[in-house]
């Protein structure tokens, strides 16, 4: 996911596309155990990332990789 939010945030298109099979196969494993709406938050936010870097709207990427972390870390600290 660090990879992606990082690739997002340099507006970098090409590498969000990169490492985003990587995330996505993590967000996989969790969502295979868990349907719970903040997991689907998550998978909403990171599947905009990538549509976002599909369509190289560069200029979106920082803001929408900030909602996906914020969603990534809500659903972090609730289970800590």
């Amino acid at each position: 996911m660090e990879l992606v939010l990082d690739a997002a945030n340099n507006k970098n298109a090409s590498k969000v596309q990169e490492v985003y099979p990587r995330a996505d196969e993590k967000l996989r494993a969790v969502e295979a155990i868990s349907s719970e709406p903040t997991i689907m938050t998550i998978r909403v936010n990171l599947d905009e990332v990538l549509s976002l870097a599909k369509e190289n709207k560069t200029a979106e990427l920082p803001a929408k990789a900030g909602e996906l972390k914020a969603s990534y870390v809500k659903v972090y600290l609730a289970t800590s």
